[in-house]
């Protein structure tokens, strides 16, 4: 090959680089207009408020919603300091001092809310900030500004709300405890002078039911946690303690032994679930020990997707002849009504003492 014939042919290879450079150029200028374009618009219509600051606190770029919300033209902030704007009270620049030395020490994604004066007024901003690296150095950081104001005050109305509503729940559990109590008195006055211990007897008694569902609305209003869920240790324990007072002749040498799951339940399910107890107990202490002495368990505990009630005492059992739910057995026939509200199965064991036991779905 000549020397012309060489030099045409590396004319011809400068020429294609050229061309193949510029082609690469014009490709590169698009995809950044391209890139330029999808972060303007972004930038523009994120819903959302949106700054570029230095890490000196220059304003490097704004988009249209806080130029709106602020009503302050863009080359009056796109240069400046955003310590030296007079639009800006003190309390707000030292937040943003704060805020961009905390990216300078190299925190990078950072969630604030503040207080915010504007046009007058104050708003609750939230500021979502994120240090831009370039290397190792932070390069610029990027703001993100939303205004929750109308949200947090729905929440503060929503929690006066609930304090209101828990407020009277309480007052009302307090009033019912307290228009029960005075029923009990009544029945005590009834009791304390009726000659007739078959009246006295049966007044006992339904000072027990009064006195469980008393009971449990004493444990809602003091417990200040939850005015329609009960734990059911506490309360069931209570009911029988309750009991072992009315009845202390024939429950003081009675032994008692406790196996309680410390379960919650809902109002609806404790006052039928306490009542039982409270039945099956005091059914126990009036007919199972002759002696008076003997043992009654009480187990309450959760099997599967169960919660079961046992009241079991070691007496003198049933007898045999007794029908499933005996007529003249109130206790009973209160028991089977009440299980029957828990949605539950009642099972009556009385072959060496007698055995109460009530399943039924715990609700969550």
């Amino acid at each position: 090959m000549g020397e012309k014939d060489a030099i045409a042919k590396l004319m011809e290879e400068v020429s294609r680089l050229r061309e193949e450079n510029r082609r690469l150029k014009q490709e590169l200028s698009e995809k950044s207009s391209e890139s330029e374009e999808k972060y303007r618009m972004l930038f523009e219509h994120s819903g959302y408020g949106a700054l570029i600051l230095s890490p000196e606190g220059v304003i490097q770029d704004i988009n249209q919603t806080i130029l709106k919300v602020m009503g302050i033209p863009e080359e009056e902030l796109v240069g400046k300091n955003i310590f030296e704007l007079p639009y800006c009270r003190e309390e707000e620049k030292e937040f943003m001092r704060r805020l961009l030395a905390q990216h300078r020490k190299g925190e990078f994604n950072i969630v604030n809310e503040v207080s915010c004066q504007i046009k007058g007024k104050i708003h609750i901003l939230e500021f979502t900030s994120a240090s831009i690296v370039v290397g190792d150095k932070v390069c610029c950081i990027a703001i993100l500004i939303r205004d929750i104001t109308r949200r947090k005050r729905y929440a503060q109305r929503l929690k006066k709300a609930l304090r209101e509503k828990r407020e009277l729940l309480r007052e009302l559990h307090h009033r019912v405890k307290n228009n029960l109590q005075v029923i009990y008195s009544l029945l005590n006055l009834h009791e304390r002078f009726s000659g007739d211990e078959r009246i006295r007897e049966i007044l006992r008694e339904v000072k027990t039911r009064i006195r469980a569902i008393g009971f449990l609305h004493e444990k809602l209003y003091s417990s200040g946690r939850s005015f329609d869920r009960v734990r059911c240790r506490e309360y069931l324990e209570g009911i029988v303690q309750n009991l072992t007072s009315v009845f202390y002749e024939r429950s003081r040498d009675v032994k008692f032994r406790f196996e309680i799951e410390d379960a919650e339940l809902p109002i609806k399910k404790a006052v039928p679930l306490g009542l039982i107890l409270n039945e099956a107990v005091s059914n126990s202490l009036k007919h199972a020990f002759p002696s008076g002495k003997g043992e009654i368990k009480v187990r309450f505990l959760r099997e599967k997707e169960n919660l079961v009630l046992t009241v079991e005492d070691n007496g003198v059992g049933l007898p045999e002849e007794l029908p499933e739910v005996p007529q003249e057995s109130l206790g009973l026939r209160l028991i089977k009504i009440l299980s029957h509200q828990l949605g539950g199965d009642l099972f009556v064991e009385g072959d060496g003492g007698t055995r109460i036991t009530v399943k039924f779905r715990e609700e969550l």
